[in-house]
């Protein structure tokens, strides 16, 4: 009993856990980018490089499914409107209609046309609800795009602060090109990367 009440708390604390955001990885990295150490540095660098690739990574995966989305959208945006515009051209026929078998005091029919005006109309209200949870959806999704977008950004800065603040040890000069002398001498010799020399 004691080992499936422990196992029992082990998995509703694993369900708890929080896995850090993007915002907070982003803004730790950016609080310490002014304030951490020259041998830390590129340990900082690397991590902010690992995030970028992430976010970059999923910012490609969403931007395929947003393009599905998007045709997705622009059909069920046709279907819609054709819907709607087909709902109220019968609602303007049948009450003309209505008018007249008004007019002739029949009973019956009016039963028949509200029967099939509510048909369209369904078919309307369904069409329309699945355009609006569609693009509701696109809609979430372009916001999340820009918001992948101002991670990149943020990113891109703190690699730049990063970089003028400790370009001694990137070997950039002053015009942000490579320090050729501090190039290992001899590389030019080495053989392609898998290959040997004999």
């Amino acid at each position: 009993m004691k080992c499936i009440s422990f196992f029992v708390c082990f998995f509703i604390s694993l369900q708890s856990m929080i896995v850090p955001s993007y915002e907070v990885l982003i803004s730790n990295i950016e609080s310490k980018v002014d304030t951490i150490h020259e041998d830390r540095a590129s340990f900082l660098s690397l991590k902010c490089r690992d995030i970028e690739m992430d976010v970059t990574s999923k910012k490609t995966d969403l931007r395929i499914e947003m393009d599905k989305q998007e045709k997705c959208v622009d059909e069920l945006e046709r279907r819609y409107k054709h819907k709607k515009n087909y709902y109220e051209l019968k609602k303007m026929e049948y009450g003309l209609e209505l008018q007249t078998i008004q007019r002739n005091n029949s009973i019956l029919y009016p039963y028949k046309i509200q029967k099939n005006l509510s048909l369209y109309f369904d078919e309307y209200r369904n069409v329309e609800v699945e355009y609006l949870k569609h693009k509701k959806q696109f809609d979430k999704n372009q916001n999340t795009l820009l918001l992948y977008d101002e991670y990149l950004e943020r990113l891109s800065n703190c690699q730049s602060r990063l970089l003028k603040r400790f370009s001694h040890l990137a070997q950039i000069n002053e015009s942000g090109q490579h320090n050729e002398d501090s190039m290992i001498s001899g590389t030019e010799h080495l053989p392609d990367f898998g290959g040997y020399e004999s």
